[in-house]
């Protein structure tokens, strides 16, 4: 009996912190700035700069916070100038307290449930291994390629940014767009979305659905914001 209720609680504990895919959220970082007023520009920052790799399930964000190592901002040393270009804060608080709240709520799920067949497994490695993420995606390339660049003086169709980047990439990925209801729209967000070995897969279209509320707006064409204005 008491094999069995161990048994019962051991798989609770493991459906508890289990997840279907991940998400990748990457800011365009130009538009920070004019999406909340409390942002600022970092010195060096790439065009596109992670804010996440996030476990997930179907239907809502989550699991979080899950039994992991104690955050320990030494261990990022070696990471530390491509943490200040491709992984900052537009915060007023620091990259490690931003950081330090990525790793805690999202990276220990992905270290727990050991994602990319074991590349995930500390600290380190889930910094290390969205940071190659990242690059692997090529986000401005893809965009580039399809005329898509950051300016003030030319808008996009929402169509056209998701179809280059479902070119560019080869998987579906979710855009998002900040701006007032009745006015101009900005491209803030684009998320790429993964299986549990890393290997990128079609965003939910549900989870495309929900972000593209903000872009679309049939008087209005949107933003690709540049670093500098």
């Amino acid at each position: 009996m008491k094999l069995v209720f161990a048994l019962l609680l051991i798989g609770f504990v493991l459906a508890d912190y289990d997840f279907d895919y991940l998400i990748l959220d990457l800011f365009m970082a130009g538009a920070q700035p004019v999406s909340d007023g409390r942002c600022h520009l970092p010195d060096g920052v790439s065009e596109v700069s992670i804010h996440g790799l996030w476990p997930t399930d179907w239907e809502s964000y989550g699991p979080n916070n899950c039994p992991g190592d104690a955050w320990d901002a030494s261990k990022l040393s070696g990471l530390k100038s491509d943490l200040t270009k491709y992984w900052p804060t537009y915060m007023s608080n620091s990259d490690d307290t931003f950081h330090q709240h990525e790793w805690e709520k999202h990276g220990t799920c992905a270290a727990y449930a050991k994602v990319g067949n074991g590349a995930v497994h500390d600290e380190l490695s889930y910094f290390t291994t969205v940071l190659g993420l990242l690059h692997k995606l090529q986000i401005t390339k893809a965009l580039a390629d399809h005329n898509i660049t950051p300016s003030i003086h030319t808008t996009y169709e929402y169509s056209d940014i998701v179809n280059a980047l479902h070119y560019g990439t080869g998987k579906l990925v979710s855009v998002t767009c900040l701006g007032p209801h009745n006015g101009p729209k900005y491209f803030t967000q684009a998320t790429a979305c993964y299986d549990k070995t890393l290997t990128q897969i079609d965003c939910p279209l549900d989870l495309v659905h929900r972000n593209a509320q903000g872009c679309k707006a049939d008087e209005f064409k949107i933003t690709y914001y540049p670093l500098s204005a």
